[in-house]
């Protein structure tokens, strides 16, 4: 298990969507990584493109909580992320 190569306040662009797994890049240009994805709540499912930023890192595992960035919304929908795995770029 790898730990989440990621930071709170890390801001990340979806660039793939599989079904259970997302692939995600820095948007500093970090490397991506495909990783599980799990939707909190009544969270929508993402999207190519989509921008999240990192509210949460556990320091002992691999998850990290991520919220979706909309513009004009005051609060973003919630989701998971671990199981994390180098991914080639963007499609």
């Amino acid at each position: 298990m790898a730990l989440s190569p990621y930071a709170r306040h890390d801001r990340l662009i979806v660039v793939d969507v599989e079904p259970q797994h997302v692939v995600v890049q820095g948007a500093e240009g970090a490397p991506p990584y495909r990783a599980r994805c799990i939707w909190a709540g009544d969270s929508p499912p993402l999207a190519r493109g989509d921008t999240l930023v990192v509210t949460n890192v556990n320091p002992s595992s691999d998850l990290t909580v991520v919220e979706q960035v909309a513009p004009g919304a005051r609060e973003g929908h919630v989701y998971e992320l671990s199981e994390y795995q180098p991914a080639p770029g963007p499609p």
